[in-house]
């Protein structure tokens, strides 16, 4: 199958309102349902193959995609003030994570749009969630900070509010507790 980025861009926008469509049936009913999280995983694992067989077309519309991504992000948030973790959120979560390890390919590429999602966590986390919910987040969250060069963390820091400087350097220490350092 032949794409441009034109038709990548498209497919992105449709997925974006799928999506808006999925959030509004998941706040009416207030809970993840089956079919929404089947939604979900297919737009997850639609980015995750046009990431993997469109890259050069993915380029030249980053800014769509990022807006597909951070709606998935958000959408993978949704709820986040419960105190529980059911297993259909967690899937979401699981889904989400192996898009954004998907784009750890092409960091490079997105590195520098990586900032705004890492915000929308950071927001989150703010305003509350349990040490489950958030435990359940930290593989997406270290996924997107490795992709951040120094520059990016910096930019990060300078963009963040006072109150979620605390909440990122929780998660930026344990990501660096996680890196691989080679003994020599």
């Amino acid at each position: 199958l032949s794409l441009n980025s034109q038709d990548v861009s498209l497919i992105l926008c449709q997925v974006n309102a799928l999506l808006s469509q999925s959030q509004k049936h998941q706040d009416e009913f207030q809970c993840d349902t089956a079919a929404n999280v089947k939604t979900f995983t297919l737009c997850c694992t639609l980015v995750s193959s046009l990431l993997k067989h469109h890259p050069k077309q993915l380029y030249g519309c980053a800014s769509v995609l990022f807006c597909v991504l951070s709606t998935l992000w958000k959408h993978a948030m949704h709820g986040m003030h419960h105190q529980q973790v059911d297993i259909l959120a967690s899937q979401k979560r699981y889904e989400l994570t192996r898009v954004f390890e998907a784009l750890s390919i092409h960091k490079q590429v997105f590195k520098k749009h990586v900032v705004g999602l890492l915000l929308i966590l950071i927001d989150a986390l703010e305003k509350g969630v349990s040490p489950s919910i958030k435990q359940s987040l930290m593989p997406s969250a270290f996924s997107l900070i490795d992709m951040c060069s120094k520059y990016e963390l910096r930019q990060l820091n300078i963009l963040m509010s006072p109150n979620g400087r605390p909440f990122f350097s929780t998660i930026f220490e344990a990501y660096q507790k996680l890196q691989y350092k080679g003994q020599f």
